[in-house]
């Protein structure tokens, strides 16, 4: 196992995820996840290290469900996401390890807003249901949360690449608080700027690498109800808490 020391931290992750992100079905969600985030079988020592780490993992108590805001399955998956396919830094564009995580769950928010009332002020919704603590709408705050601190630890990660790069990433990310982790996320990833985020966001809305998404992102009329957000200093500050 000792080949594969600078993995462990990938492999807790790959258990932090289940079952929530990823089980044996190869349909729907889960075949999108199996897809996003692989889970490689080869070499033959690789899974063998994976399942030594299940079996550690399986045996320490359990966290999930224990903490106040903290989906740790969505983070772990996110994470992967980012590890798999990269952490983008440009503040105007998004990446496709951003898929996983915070682009579309504002997608996803959108397309709630557009089912469920297109008549109201985007803004104004926005910033009723963005960042909720249910998850009435989607992108709730620990969705929220969970995009950022994913976020945050893939990129240390990527920065250290030993057996205790996913125990120091979080060392150094929870001895902060969850203000100060959602503002440490914003200001690093998109310079502190929701300009920024709405340019990077309508990339994403414009189809760049999501031909799938056709049928969340409607109509260029649609598209068009993203300008509120570049104008409204509301949706600016509930973006950013």
């Amino acid at each position: 196992m000792a080949v594969y020391e600078d993995s462990i931290g990938q492999l807790i992750l790959q258990w932090l995820r289940k079952p929530e992100y990823w089980s044996e079905g190869s349909s729907g969600t889960q075949a999108l996840w199996h897809a996003y985030t692989p889970k490689p079988v080869t070499p033959s020592e690789l899974a063998l290290s994976r399942q030594a780490c299940g079996v550690a993992c399986d045996a320490q108590p359990v966290i999930k469900g224990t903490l106040p805001n903290r989906d740790i399955a969505h983070m772990a998956a996110t994470s992967l996401g980012y590890l798999t396919w990269g952490v983008t830094n440009d503040p105007m564009d998004y990446g496709l390890g951003d898929l996983g995580g915070w682009a579309l769950d504002l997608l996803q928010i959108w397309g709630s807003y557009l089912a469920n009332a297109p008549e109201e002020d985007l803004a104004s919704w926005l910033h009723a249901h963005l960042g909720e603590q249910d998850a009435r709408m989607g992108f709730s705050y620990s969705d929220v949360l969970a995009d950022c601190d994913a976020w945050l630890l893939a990129r240390s990660m990527q920065s250290n690449s030993s057996e205790r790069s996913l125990s120091t990433a979080m060392r150094d990310m929870f001895a902060q608080s969850e203000t100060n982790r959602i503002k440490r996320f914003y200001q690093s990833r998109f310079k502190g700027s929701a300009d920024n985020l709405v340019i990077a966001f309508r990339k994403l809305v414009d189809g760049i690498d999501l031909g799938i998404f056709d049928n969340v992102s409607g109509s260029k009329k649609k598209h068009c109800s993203l300008r509120h957000m570049q104008t409204d200093s509301r949706v600016k500050r509930r973006l950013v808490y």
